[in-house]
């Protein structure tokens, strides 16, 4: 019996061991297993990530974002505000902190429009993310820097904007959009008493609703006032802008109900644009620290403007047509100081004098009845031009650094190849005689048919025979030139430089277009490519074929030759 019991012992005990390597073996064998398998997940976790931010940004800056994540929390909300609401929101499905990353983040977008794709459940999607939105940043007690929302103005969503417009004043947001798209025949939007008495908001845009007036406004740290497509009145104005003192900037744009706006309270205010403002018949602005005055008024409105306190202003934009010569002159002598002046239909304008110190840039856009513009302004930096004549006489022109000139076809017919009137093309010689002094200028002629390149003004006057609906544009900016053309005209053809026969300006024009096409950052993250990402190659040759309107004796005499370089793009735009 003792034998039969050792016998038994030794076997369980053998039995033991033997299955206590196995035991042993296999929980090796699974271990390494088990961690083959968590490391294929992370691979393949890394490379979702990594596929998603390729997606985004572009192979090279995937793995510099991928790095992103360990930078502190605020950091990463500073560098996700400079992106799009959707890109933003895709990087919180990267990993679980840039899940807590975006529940934490303090700017709020949120747009209808959006959600129509969803069909019958789009509302109760939309309103469920607002909800969502606020509750879990009221419960992490956290404060939103920016408040965004766009909405219909339907029935279903009036009570709902009153709770999301307070729930973000109980978050102390600091800038509040709201705009309100008009719905059927409802009524503008009534926003909460609560929106006009806010200690935190230092932003305030306001597009497609209502404010009652009231007696007790109060933004004591608002800075920026917007509002569009408001019916106010003269109280309520009144009121904004005496319960907010430190604001700076104020627009009106396309607001009604104000006939006579005057403002004299606002000390800080620096400022003032209204565009568009039906009904309104004078304004009268009181600010000693204005600095920028923006006034866009439709055909048949009137309006007294007095600047006359504004002695300090900077920036002078003026969409006016019934403003009359001499309005124009009462009102621009008052400006010793400014340095930016803007004329944009002006359809009354006929002879004007445009003179001061400090004027660096002038522009005239679409004023077609203007017949002599004589500027005496000897800091000009840039001038642009647009209109069916050439009306512009220089006093000082070695300033000028920059020129755009853009013509309308005399006639209908004349964009198919008619040539320019003797006096527009007298005009433009002289103008570009008076700037060719200045060293370093060079030009570019766009027209629907070719782009051309000139190393030297001396050139341009053989070409002004050419299309009347040409566009000049002058620099000292060679890589500002390129790019403008290259954005003007999509798919270009071909292109031509016309240089001094020994130069090396077509060489160098044609390094700098390359130059950009290599490796370029500049919209990655774009679905719409820019020209940079879309130009392939570029092939030149000498053509010594003169363009139409060319003099071929005197570009002889000059000395002068023409290089042509064919474009082929990678795909069609």
């Amino acid at each position: 019996m003792k034998l039969v019991r050792l016998l038994l012992q030794r076997t369980k005990l053998g039995r033991t061991s033997k299955r206590r390597n196995i035991t042993t073996a296999t929980r090796i064998d699974m271990s390494r297993k088990w961690k083959r398998a968590g490391t294929e997940v992370k691979d393949r976790r890394v490379a979702k990530r990594m596929k998603i931010l390729t997606s985004m940004f572009g192979q090279d800056d995937a793995t510099d974002v991928a790095h992103i994540s360990d930078m502190p929390e605020p950091v990463i909300h500073h560098i996700l505000s400079f992106l799009h609401p959707k890109d933003a929101a895709r990087m919180s499905i990267l990993s679980k902190r840039w899940k807590c990353i975006w529940d934490s983040f303090p700017i709020l977008v949120f747009n209808q429009h959006y959600f129509r794709r969803w069909g019958r459940d789009s509302i109760k999607m939309f309103k469920n993310l607002i909800d969502f939105s606020l509750h879990g940043r009221m419960k992490q007690e956290l404060s939103i820097h920016k408040f965004r929302l766009c909405v219909n103005n339907d029935p279903n969503m009036q009570l709902h904007i009153f709770d999301w417009v307070d729930g973000a004043l109980d978050l102390n947001v600091k800038d509040l959009e709201i705009k309100v798209k008009p719905w059927k025949h409802m009524r503008a939007c009534i926003l909460p008493p609560s929106v006009l008495a806010a200690n935190s908001i230092t932003v305030l845009n306001l597009s497609g609703c209502r404010l009652v007036a009231c007696d007790g406004i109060k933004l004591p740290l608002l800075q920026k006032l917007l509002l569009k497509k408001l019916d106010l009145c003269e109280q309520l104005l009144q009121g904004l802008i005496n319960g907010c003192p430190l604001i700076q900037d104020l627009r009106l744009v396309q607001c009604t109900g104000l006939k006579n706006i005057v403002i004299s309270t606002a000390s800080g205010l620096n400022r003032v644009d209204l565009h568009k403002c039906e009904g309104l018949e004078s304004v009268k602005l009181d600010t000693p620290r204005l600095q920028s005055f923006w006034f866009y008024a439709k055909k048949q409105v009137r309006c007294i403007i007095n600047l006359s306190a504004c002695r300090t202003l900077k920036e002078l934009m003026l969409q006016y047509p019934k403003m009359t010569d001499d309005m124009f002159q009462r009102q621009i002598l008052e400006f010793p100081g400014l340095e930016k002046l803007v004329l944009s239909k002006c359809s009354a304008l006929k002879n004007i004098q445009v003179s001061g110190e400090q004027l660096k840039k002038l522009v005239i856009r679409k004023c077609w009845k203007l017949v002599q513009v004589l500027i005496g302004a000897p800091n000009l930096y840039s001038l642009e031009f647009e209109g069916a004549n050439m009306p512009i006489s220089l006093l000082n022109p070695s300033s000028i650094r920059e020129a755009k000139l853009s013509f309308k076809p005399l006639s209908k017919g004349s964009s198919d190849g008619s040539f320019c009137s003797e006096d527009y093309r007298t005009k433009l010689e002289e103008f570009i005689g008076k700037i060719q002094r200045s060293k370093g200028l060079k030009s570019v002629t766009l027209h629907k048919l070719f782009v051309t390149v000139y190393e030297d003004l001396r050139t341009i006057p053989f070409a002004l025979g050419m299309l009347s609906g040409m566009q000049l544009q002058i620099s000292t900016r060679l890589e500002s030139l390129i790019d403008n053309f290259l954005r003007a005209r999509q798919q270009l053809k071909s292109l031509y430089v016309v240089a001094h026969r020994n130069s090396k300006f077509p060489q160098i024009v044609r390094k700098k277009i390359v130059g950009q096409t290599v490796d370029p950052k500049c919209c990655r993250s774009f679905k719409n490519k820019c020209w940079r990402h879309e130009l392939k190659d570029i092939g030149g040759e000498v053509n010594w074929t003169l363009m139409p309107g060319y003099s071929s004796k005197a570009l002889q005499e000059l000395c002068w030759q023409r290089t042509a370089f064919d474009f082929s793009w990678r795909s069609k735009r």
